[in-house]
């Protein structure tokens, strides 16, 4: 538990063995994609061969942008202000999904990422209510693959159908599970998601180092060795913006 340790250390927060753990939360809600599992080199891969198929290169630069965004923005953001005929648009973002999901068959439980199954169950014996949310149509395909599908009670994915006039899926999500926003907390490893986050009135951990500037209210680098009593604390306490988890997961975030 030295991450954790060491977190609480930074807080002011003198780590306990069995530290009564009393706060506002009822639900944590997770995105998918680098949160729980480790599928950027796979969406890397299939927006580089669809892109390359039409001409198109991908600057490296550009790859970890594309967190957290859907399809559709993620091809703008490619292209920048380069214009595609919509028919030749279209193609490319069905390209890339057929080439991503086909690398989808190559998943299995040790692609989740580390600390990401432990979390999941020890939240769920805490009495925390958990929710997966995601722009992607292959979020449940992702979950299943990993093995981690059976701890969500909602899932709100890109196959999700939106209320009308509702397109943040995170305030969605809330309202689905009837739980109050100010009582969620989300995970999130990118800055649009963590925007998103907060649009919703929600509490968000920044994982990884993408979001080491982010105003999320708590910093990891990895899920690994994370107390969930202790996680909880923590965010119960109020601390804004100043802790950084130093991870000693096997497998870097990136």
């Amino acid at each position: 538990m030295a991450q954790t340790a060491s977190i609480l250390e930074c807080n002011g927060v003198a780590p306990t063995p069995n530290r009564p753990c009393e706060i506002d939360i009822d639900a944590f809600l997770f995105d998918v994609d680098g949160v729980l599992a480790d599928t950027a080199d796979l969406h890397a891969a299939a927006w580089k061969r669809a892109a390359n198929e039409s001409g198109i290169t991908v600057p490296e630069a550009v790859i970890p942008l594309l967190r957290g965004r859907s399809r559709e923005d993620s091809l703008r953001l490619i292209l920048g202000h380069r214009e595609l005929p919509t028919a030749d648009f279209v193609r490319v973002m069905d390209r890339k999904n057929g080439y991503y999901v086909a690398g989808l068959a190559s998943l299995t439980p040790s692609d989740a990422l580390p600390g990401a199954a432990e979390l999941l169950s020890d939240l769920s014996r805490a009495g925390i209510r958990l929710a997966a949310v995601s722009a992607s149509r292959n979020a449940r395909t992702v979950l299943t693959r990993i093995g981690l599908m059976r701890w969500f009670e909602r899932v709100v994915d890109g196959l999700v159908e939106m209320p009308r006039g509702q397109s943040n899926r995170y305030a969605h999500a809330a309202a689905a599970m009837r739980c109050d926003p100010a009582r969620c907390v989300v995970v999130e490893d990118s800055q649009a998601g963590i925007e998103l986050a907060h649009a919703a009135g929600m509490r968000v951990i920044g994982l990884g180092r993408a979001v080491r500037d982010s105003q999320a209210i708590l910093k990891l680098d990895s899920l690994c060795s994370v107390s969930v009593n202790d996680l909880l604390l923590i965010i119960g306490a109020g601390a804004a913006n100043k802790i950084i988890g130093s991870s000693q997961a096997t497998r870097e975030r990136p």
